[in-house]
Formats: C-alpha cells, sequence, structure tokens
C-alpha cells in the first residue's frame, strides 16, 4: 500500500498537470478596462500597500480590497471572526470543515505550504489512504462506513442526508444500497455545449456573488427506477445557460432581488448591488459569477417536486390518500397530488414547509414507495457538481442592470429573475474567497482554498463582490504555481 507521502506526491503530480501556468495568457503587464483608464493612480496605491498591507505577510492579492472604489471595506466588514461564528450557531452543518473536491474525482487541493491535504484518484490501491485523508471534509458523526461507498461512486456523502430542513441527519446506513441503486433516465437536452473562458480576460470588471444549488439544468427527468416523472431540471448554476430561460442570467426570490426600501431598493437587494458596482467600476455592467452550497441546498429548489412526481406515479392510492392528508398539515390549501393545481400550491408554500414535506416522505413514505430525500437530491444533482467543493466559482454571467427584474414565473422555486446572459464556463474551478482576498483577511482566513463553513456562512446573508483586479488575478495564478 502506498505511503502518505507517496499519495501526496501522486497528487502534486496530477494538480501540475491540472493547474499548470504553460500555454496560459500571462497576467502582467497588461491594461483592459477600467484599469488602463488610470493607471497611474492604481500603481501609486498599489506600492503604497506594497509597503504596508503587504508587510504582514499576506501577500500582494489582499491589496484588492483597499485599491476597489468606495463600499469595499465597509462590506468586508462583514466577514469579522465573530460575525461568522454567530450566524453559524443555527446551522446544523457548522461542526464539520470544508472539503477540497473537485470534480468527479477524489482530488484534494490544498496548496498552501504545510496543509498537505493534497490528493487525486490514483492507483485503486491509494484509495483508502486517500479516504483516510478526505474524513474531515465530512461532518464528524459519518462513520467510514457512509463515507467510503459514496466517495468511490463520485458522489458527496452529504447528498444522502436523511430528511430536510431542521431535522436532517446523518444519512441512513441502510439505505446505502438502495440510494447508490438509483436508476436515472435523463433525455431531452436542450443546452449546448458551454464555452470555457479566462477570468484574466475581465480584468478591470466588477463582479457579483451569491450561493447556488447544484441542481442541473437543461434536461428533463424522464423516468427514475422506472417510474415516469418528466420533470424539467432548471438549475442552479447553469440556469444562465438553459434555452428555456432566454435574456435572464438569475433567478432567486423576489425578497433577495428586490427589496424595497422606502421609494426605491436596499442597497443589499441583488439588483441595486449590481448597479452600485456598476457604478463603482465606471459603468461595466457587472459579472454574476455564483458560489456552490452543499449538496442539501437543492432542498429549496426542485427536490420536493421529484419527490411529488415520483410519488404520483409510484405510489399506491391508500397511500397518496394518506400522504395527502399529511400535507395538508404543512400546506394548509393543498387540493391533493392528484390535482393540477399541486405543484403550483407546493411552490407557494413557505421554504421551511416544503422542507417539511420532503422530510415527511422521506421519513414515513419510504417503505409505500416515496423516494428517499437523498436520491431525490441524487436525481437532481448536476453531474459537475457531484463532488463539487463548498464555495466553488464555476460559470460566470453578466447581468443587465439596465433591465429592471423581471418578476412572475422565470423558475419553478423562484419568482424573480435578473436579465442577462451566461457568458461562459471556467476552465478550473476558483474559490469564492480568492476573489475576495480582503474579506478573508478580514475574517482571519489564512487558506482562502478552503474557507470554513463559517466563513461561507457569512456570505449567504446577502450579496457580495468586487473587482477584478491584477491583484487578484496573481493570487489565483501563484496559489496554482506553488502546487506544481
Amino acid at each position: 500500500m502506498p505511503t502518505t507521502d507517496a499519495i501526496k506526491q501522486l497528487a502534486n503530480q496530477e494538480l501540475s498537470k491540472r493547474f499548470s501556468l504553460a500555454n496560459r495568457t500571462q497576467v502582467a503587464p497588461r491594461q483592459t478596462g477600467m484599469m488602463a483608464a488610470q493607471p497611474s493612480l492604481r500603481s501609486s496605491l498599489s506600492e503604497f500597500l506594497r509597503d504596508t498591507v503587504d508587510s504582514t505577510g499576506l501577500g500582494g492579492g489582499y491589496r484588492q480590497g483597499l485599491l476597489n472604489a468606495a463600499g469595499g471595506i465597509e462590506t468586508a466588514a462583514d466577514f469579522a471572526p465573530f460575525v461568522g461564528g454567530s450566524l453559524a450557531l443555527d446551522d446544523a452543518s457548522a461542526s464539520f470543515s470544508q472539503g477540497d473536491l473537485l470534480g468527479t474525482g477524489i482530488n484534494l487541493l490544498g496548496v498552501v505550504p504545510g496543509i498537505g491535504k493534497v490528493a487525486s484518484d490514483v492507483a485503486t490501491a491509494a484509495r483508502g489512504p486517500i479516504r483516510n485523508l478526505i474524513q474531515d471534509s465530512f461532518p464528524k458523526s459519518y462513520k467510514s462506513s457512509i463515507i467510503d461507498p459514496y466517495v468511490e461512486a463520485g458522489i458527496d456523502p452529504r447528498t444522502f442526508t436523511a430528511g430536510s430542513g431542521a431535522n436532517i441527519g446523518d444519512p441512513r446506513s441502510g439505505q446505502i444500497e438502495q440510494n447508490l441503486s438509483t436508476q436515472l433516465e435523463i433525455g431531452n437536452n436542450r443546452m449546448g455545449e458551454v464555452d470555457t473562458i479566462n477570468l484574466e480576460d475581465y480584468e478591470g470588471y466588477p463582479f457579483v456573488t451569491s450561493m447556488s444549488d447544484r441542481t442541473a439544468a437543461g434536461d428533463e427527468i424522464v423516468s427514475i427506477n422506472g417510474v415516469p416523472v418528466n420533470m424539467s431540471r432548471r438549475g442552479g448554476q447553469d440556469f444562465m445557460f438553459d434555452p428555456e430561460n432566454p435574456d435572464l442570467v438569475w433567478a432567486s426570490d423576489e425578497s433577495v432581488v428586490l427589496k424595497p426600501k422606502g421609494e426605491g431598493l436596499s442597497d443589499v437587494s441583488l439588483f441595486q448591488f449590481a448597479r452600485n458596482m456598476k457604478e463603482r467600476s465606471g459603468g461595466l455592467d457587472p459579472l454574476f459569477i455564483p458560489w456552490t452550497m452543499a449538496p442539501t441546498g437543492a432542498d429549496f429548489s426542485q427536490v420536493g417536486e421529484v419527490m411529488l412526481s415520483y410519488a404520483r406515479n409510484g405510489m399506491e392510492p391508500a397511500a397518496l390518500r394518506a400522504l395527502d392528508k399529511d400535507i395538508a398539515g404543512f400546506i394548509p390549501n393543498w387540493k391533493g397530488i392528484e390535482s393540477p393545481e399541486s405543484l403550483a400550491d407546493f411552490y407557494a408554500a413557505s421554504g421551511d414547509a416544503r422542507k417539511a414535506v420532503i422530510n415527511l416522505m422521506d421519513k414515513k413514505y419510504v417503505d409505500q414507495g416515496s423516494l428517499t430525500s437523498g436520491q431525490a437530491r441524487y436525481s437532481m444533482a448536476d453531474e459537475k457538481q457531484k463532488m463539487a467543493r463548498d464555495g466553488n466559482l464555476m460559470n460566470v454571467g453578466q447581468i443587465d442592470t439596465s433591465r429592471y427584474p423581471l418578476v412572475g414565473e422565470p423558475h419553478p422555486a423562484y419568482n424573480t429573475a435578473l436579465y442577462g446572459e451566461g457568458r461562459g464556463r471556467l476552465e478550473n474551478p476558483i474559490q469564492v474567497y480568492e476573489m475576495m482576498p480582503q474579506a478573508a483577511a478580514l475574517g482571519g482566513m489564512v487558506d482562502v482554498m478552503n474557507p470554513a463553513r463559517n466563513n461561507l456562512r457569512a456570505l449567504e446573508m446577502k450579496p457580495y463582490g468586487g473587482i477584478i483586479t491584477e491583484d487578484v488575478l496573481r493570487g489565483i495564478e501563484m496559489r496554482r504555481a506553488m502546487a506544481e
């Protein structure tokens, strides 16, 4: 059996290939976008901050926030350590650190010297030690008997968290075979290939980020385990590329996208924040680069719809009648699962009510023909994100701030959408705090590649953003060079 050092060496060789700087566009010297307008001012600030901020040993990337337009520092104050800690007190996942899983392999990325948690999907003989290295990626209560079979299958074990909402629990050991034997028929693909883009081509642009679930888009679940479902998958990250959403870049709840304040909108509404970023950058519409949530984040979206659609076609009439009675306890106007209005009633209910229905079906009706909540998450999961790290940046769109958001039914679970378009997909994932190093510094983070749950929890409270500066790009490039 290979030693741990041997595994790390093999992993670093793999990372060197994945993140090699060979054939990449060089970051400097280059002047594009906003940076070209005031090169002397930026240069003077950069020199000053190099002598002050860099003396802390944090590196040039941490100058980014100080070089941004007014507002960067006041925004970053939200990341003070005590804020993240207090917000995480009610989070059921606060007890575990974030793993470093990339793509569909077992690729652990820790490029800060001394971290050493680096691995890739090397020889089969090395899988045991690799599983030991990623043990800390999941809740401490997870046993290897839970982690191993799901990791071997290439999917994050948290996908199969039991229940939903406030009543979640560890994946049930007795359901592993049932979950992993789930047969999906996916069809009617309406989304073509997505262009790969280089973030360096957007130097000087403002960006906005917000959380994104891992659900797929651009196709349809035809059946699960042979039971007809016929449900369109709408995303998630790929919402911005789905032709079913022309001219739209993102969907969320109206209270998130538009938050009235007096005669205008609150600065913490997604749309107003985007307009403010445009103004601060000198008139450039901001990019929208969402970050990946934990697998259970999908519960707010279409997971319940999958379970209801499956139940309608797969459960016996007596079981459906009992289920309808129980659902009415959470959704008082529930007309029955056979009603053509059932899904509309389900999505009109609160997020907590929808999660309560998922929890009900997972705990009470699995033996009567219901899917487990884990099977439903698995059926909705984007293949590219089944082993993704929390906090990953993957897709890049651009918000059209000249158009007021669409309020109506742009998405089954969300009633408001931002106009814009998808620009492309990053060749390799970037961690969200790499784009906001000033926030990381104020939050006391040492390694922006490995944000703790508290750090990501802070990002859930409102939109954040910044400017894609040369320093940010150099920091991203440097971290990958250190893996070579």
